[in-house]
């Protein structure tokens, strides 16, 4: 690395004065430095991005030796980098390229302005100074996250000059997808958060307040699983030593291990809400937190906790109540904020960090298109509280699993996994008037049925239900189950990853995200009953190509081998492979004879007219009968 400290920096290391030097490149970083709270930090930004790392609190003897605040910022931008998401291996090949250290002066004005500027912009996020620890990788990652004057960041720049380093994605943003649930013990209102990892618990805190409603009015602790460790604003509890920053713990460190937290609101009220990981995506767009699933109403603040909550409910809702027509009057009174999906979706949006990019948009919408639903509008209070959270993912996942479940088994299979029956009573009133979290994920009723939306075009579901007849449940352990809550799980197995290494290596060496993209759109297709010659096509529809036939034999070998080890609706969730052998034929050369003519016909979809002429639909014709070249 090379770097231009100013005359400052070379005094306060009394450092030999250097020759002046034009060098400017992706290794070169100017180097100022200020002061915060009785200490300097110093300000490292690389003079082609713009990127920054500061340093907090280096000590004169700690720099004395220029070799020693080289390796110092070495760690520090290591750090930065892995914390924004840059991979590991780009990350090590430019730190070993720039390993030596050497500096001199810069006379050029433009790098000082530069720095300067990200030195003004960081100013606003001083609160996140943490003076524990000298790498203040949060504030970098927010500099380094923030636009440039051509609408471009310092880490999106960074990522350009990095790409060279690696055959894969250089950067990549780590999302968590967090369960928060208000603990009302019988009443269940949830809300599901997906949360960039680089945003802290103090970041946490402002994001379930706009969740749940909250007016943000009253002091707030987090406890970790032991609850032996407590979090907050220092400010606002002086004389509680034992309160740590909550501005100063990323998700990413709270969550290393897993673990629960619990989120407590309003120590009078104590709002307890239980916070869960369910799990870690990495995506190549950069997104604002989104709410994406939810149950139960907003909660009005001063009712007296979760008990004088219950007892509000039932005031509220019975005009024969001493106290009905108070509370009535009370409750137009206060702030109250009706849960609105949209509305809280806008909200999250306007933190940081800001949606930068047409595919980061197009993210966003996907998300935004999956939870709208026509039901988000102002309800009374106490509305779509439903009890007894599991037998909803318990619905969820049967269908997902099986596609068509009669209701009886469902409530047999919850029994089974949660080993404490659901109320009779309960269960039938929900099935009878469905929540919407249902509808989100594609359930509906039909007769005594749990239906997939997939199967109500054209009543397929009365096909499915009569090839499933006689045939066994699959029922795998508890936590397998129940991962098919996420609307498009299926199992990746061994002759998944099979086919997957064949894709990678014979057609797309460059980009395994393609490869798992356009094996994804397969197996779809297979779940849709696409037969086998259709599959193959669309390796030329994606203009790809086999050398030879047998590179064509050995992709149908690995397509068959595929949809025989799928769990299928129609088998209730068995693999064809577990109810019997050779359900799937053999492929025949007559099959890539037709696949590999050169006068193929437009491809033609499921819903499409038929081609024979019939008037019908192709799925409900000819689909899997008459092979279309």
């Amino acid at each position: 690395m090379f770097y231009l400290p100013t005359e400052k920096v070379c005094d306060y290391f009394h450092w030999p004065e250097p020759e002046e030097s034009k060098r400017e490149d992706i290794f070169t970083w100017y180097v100022m430095y200020n002061t915060y709270e009785w200490k300097r930090y110093f300000l490292f930004c690389n003079t082609v991005t713009g990127y920054v790392v500061r340093i907090y609190g280096i000590r004169p003897k700690e720099g004395k030796d220029f070799q020693d605040l080289h390796k110092i910022f070495l760690a520090s931008l290591e750090e930065s980098l892995r914390f924004d998401g840059f991979h590991p291996e780009a990350i090590t090949r430019y730190l070993k390229e720039g390993e030596n250290g050497e500096y001199g002066l810069t006379g050029k004005e433009e790098i000082k302005t530069r720095a300067e500027d990200q030195r003004l912009r960081s100013s606003e996020f001083l609160r996140f100074m943490n003076p524990q620890r000298k790498n203040q990788h949060i504030i970098n990652h927010l500099v380094n996250g923030m636009p440039l004057q051509n609408g471009e960041s310092p880490l999106e720049k960074m990522a350009r000059y990095l790409d060279k380093y690696t055959e894969e994605r250089v950067l990549t943003h780590s999302v968590y997808e967090l369960d928060i649930r208000l603990d009302l013990d019988d009443l269940f209102v949830h809300r599901r958060l997906l949360i960039p990892k680089q945003y802290t618990l103090a970041d946490l805190h402002g994001f379930i307040q706009i969740l749940f409603g909250w007016t943000d009015s009253h002091l707030f602790e987090f406890m970790d699983s032991s609850w032996e460790h407590y979090y907050s604003l220092p400010e606002h509890f002086p004389d509680d030593d034992n309160i740590k920053d909550a501005r100063f713990v990323t998700l990413e460190a709270a969550f290393a291990e897993k673990k629960p937290w619990t989120y407590i609101y309003d120590l009078g009220d104590y709002w307890r809400h239980t916070i869960t990981f369910r799990r870690e995506t990495k995506n190549l767009a950069k997104i604002p937190p989104v709410c994406t699933d939810y149950l139960g109403p907003n909660v009005p603040e001063d009712v007296g906790g979760a008990t004088g909550y219950k007892e509000f409910l039932a005031a509220y809702d019975d005009p024969t109540h001493e106290e009905h027509d108070f509370l009535r009057k009370w409750f137009r009174s206060i702030p109250y904020n009706p849960f609105d999906i949209h509305t809280i979706n806008a909200d999250l949006a306007s933190g940081r960090p800001k949606t930068e990019s047409e595919e980061a948009e197009a993210f966003l919408n996907k998300i935004l298109r999956e939870i709208g639903h026509p039901d988000a509008k102002k309800r009374k209070p106490g509305s779509r509280v439903i009890p007894a959270k599991h037998i909803l993912d318990t619905i969820i996942a049967a269908v997902n699993l099986y596609g068509i479940i009669h209701k009886d088994k469902v409530k047999e299979i919850h029994d089974a996994y949660e080993g404490e029956p659901i109320d009779v009573d309960t269960y039938e009133s929900l099935f009878n008037t469905p929540p919407a979290i249902l509808d989100d994920h594609f359930v509906y009723t039909v007769s005594d049925y749990f239906v997939h939306e997939a199967l109500l075009d054209n009543e397929e579901w009365e096909s499915v239900l009569a090839k499933q007849e006689g045939k066994p449940y699959h029922l795998p352990k508890k936590e397998a189950f129940y991962r098919y809550t996420d609307p498009y799980y299926f199992e990746k197995n061994e002759a998944y990853h099979e086919l997957l290494r064949y894709l990678e290596t014979n057609h797309f060496p460059n980009d395994k995200q393609k490869a798992a993209n356009f094996l994804d759109d397969l197996v779809g297709m297979m779940h849709a009953d696409y037969p086998m010659h259709l599959l193959l096509q669309e390796f030329t529809e994606t203009s790809l190509s086999f050398k030879t036939l047998e590179d064509a034999q050995d992709a149908l070998d690995l397509l068959v081998n595929l949809h025989n080890n799928l769990r299928m609706w129609e088998n209730r969730g068995h693999t064809p492979n577990e109810l019997s052998k050779g359900i799937v034929p053999p492929a025949s050369e007559a099959l890539f004879g037709e696949f590999s003519s050169s006068k193929r016909q437009k491809k033609v979809g499921r819903n499409d007219p038929c081609p024979c002429g019939s008037g019908k639909k192709y799925k409900h014709c000819c689909l899997g009968e008459n092979p279309v070249s």
